[in-house]
C-alpha cells in the first residue's frame, strides 16, 4: 500500500493548510493505525483529517464507525480537543507533518511521522508527552519527557543547488542514475522513474558518468517537477487502484486514470479502493511471504555483488601502495609513543592525513596511479 512521498506530502501541504486557524472538536479511532481529527473552522464548518499511522493523511468528507478510544486516543483528546490549530508544515524535506495547536494558556505540538513504520508524538515545548509508538535507537528517542529530535536526511531538494545536485550524483556509489536519484537525491523510485523520462536521461546510466549538461536538465526536470499545476489523479491497472499522484505521470500514460479536484480526494478514492480489495486468504499470504523473502534476498544479493566490487577494488588499491601504507603505520606508531594522539592529529592535517583520536583510526587519500 502506497506511503506517502516527500514530494506526495509537499502537494498536500497547502490542501492541509485549510485546517490552519480551525478548532480541533473532537478525535477518533478505527481500527489500530487510522486516526480522525474533527475540526471546526469559522465560515466553513467542519473538516475531517484521517491519518493512516505511516502511510497518509488527507480531507475526508466522512469516517469510519468508531470504536473504543485506545489510552494514547483518550490522551489526545485531553490535551487537544478544544484547541486551535495555527500552523501546519511539512519539515521540509521529511516525510512528517508538524501541526502546532495553541489554548487554554498552553501549545502543544503533534508530529506525524510517515516513514519506517510511521508514528503520531505529542509534545509540549517539543518536550515528549507521549507517542503512538514509543521507540528507543541509538541516536533518538521517542519516550515520554525526552526532547523530540529526528534525523535530518542529508540532503534537501527544497534547497539543493545545481552545482550540489551535480556533486550528489556524480559522487554516488549507486550502480544506475535512477537509484541514486531515488536514494541519494531523495525523492522515492516513483519520482526518480519520471524525473529520469521528464528529463530525457537513460535511467540506468551510471551516475558517475553523468555529464554537467546531463546533470543540468535533471535539476531543472526536478525544480519543475516540484512546481507543477495541481491535477491528482488515481490511476488504474485491471480496474485496481495501484497509485494516486498530484499530478499526471508520463510513466503511466498507458493506464488508466481518473481526476481530482484535490490530492486529498484522490488518495481518498485511493485507499478506499485498497481497502475494499480482496482480503487474501492463507493460501495467498503464504505466497506474499515468499515473494517477499525472494525479492529481499534478491536486493540482498545485488547489494553484496557491489559491495564485493568495492572493496575488491579497496584491496587492489591497498596492494598497489601496501609499502607506503606499512612505512606510514610504523611511523605513526612511532610517534604516538612520543607525543598524544591530539596533538599527533593537528601535526598530520598538513599532510592530509586525518587521526581520530577517540577511536585510534587514521583515513589517507591515496589516488590511482
Amino acid at each position: 500500500m502506497k506511503q506517502l512521498s516527500t514530494i506526495d506530502i509537499h502537494y498536500l501541504e497547502n490542501e492541509l493548510k485549510a485546517l490552519e486557524t480551525s478548532r480541533v472538536d473532537k478525535i477518533y479511532v478505527h481500527g489500530k493505525e487510522e486516526l480522525y481529527l474533527q475540526v471546526h473552522k469559522s465560515g466553513i464548518g467542519r473538516l475531517l483529517l484521517k491519518v493512516l499511522l505511516g502511510k497518509a493523511l488527507f480531507l475526508v468528507s466522512s469516517k469510519e464507525s468508531t470504536e473504543v478510544p485506545s489510552e494514547f486516543c483518550m490522551l489526545l483528546r485531553k490535551h487537544l480537543e478544544g484547541l486551535t490549530i495555527v500552523s501546519l508544515e511539512q519539515l521540509k524535506p521529511e516525510r512528517i507533518i508538524k501541526m502546532e495547536l495553541v489554548g487554554k494558556g498552553t501549545t502543544k505540538t503533534l508530529y506525524l511521522e510517515f516513514y519506517g513504520k510511521g508514528n503520531i508524538v505529542l509534545c509540549e515545548k517539543d518536550i515528549i508527552l507521549d507517542a503512538f509508538s514509543r521507540q528507543r535507537f541509538r541516536d533518538r528517542a521517542i519516550i515520554p519527557k525526552h526532547m523530540y529530535s529526528i534525523n535530518r536526511m542529508k540532503n534537501n531538494i527544497f534547497s539543493l543547488a545545481a552545482a550540489e545536485f551535480h556533486s550528489i550524483l556524480c559522487s554516488s556509489q549507486k550502480n544506475t542514475l535512477v537509484t541514486a536519484i531515488a536514494l541519494d537525491i531523495g525523492i522515492g523510485g516513483k519520482y526518480a522513474e519520471e524525473l529520469c523520462i521528464l528529463a530525457k536521461q537513460d535511467k540506468a546510466q551510471k551516475p558517475t558518468s553523468l555529464s554537467e549538461k546531463s546533470s543540468d536538465e535533471l535539476f531543472e526536470s526536478l525544480q519543475g517537477m516540484m512546481k507543477m499545476p495541481l491535477h491528482p489523479k488515481v490511476w488504474y491497472e485491471d480496474d485496481i487502484a495501484f497509485d494516486a499522484t498530484p499530478f499526471g505521470f508520463i510513466s503511466y500514460t498507458d493506464k488508466k486514470c481518473r481526476r481530482y479536484d484535490t490530492f486529498s480526494q484522490a488518495l481518498e478514492e485511493y485507499y478506499r479502493h485498497q481497502h475494499s480489495a480482496r482480503k487474501p486468504n492463507a493460501y495467498d499470504l503464504q505466497i506474499q511471504e515468499l515473494r517477499r523473502i525472494i525479492h529481499e534476498q534478491e536486493e540482498r544479493i545485488q547489494f553484496l555483488a557491489i559491495q564485493e566490487q568495492d572493496f575488491r577494488s579497496y584491496g587492489e588499491m591497498i596492494y598497489l601502495h601496501y609499502t607506503k601504507l606499512q612505512g606510514l603505520l610504523l611511523e605513526l606508531k612511532e610517534q604516538s609513543k612520543k607525543e598524544s594522539l591530539q596533538s599527533l592529529a593537528e601535526a598530520m592535517k598538513e599532510r592530509n592525513i586525518i587521526i581520530n583520536p577517540k577511536n585510534k583510526t587514521f583515513s589517507v587519500t591515496i589516488e590511482n596511479p
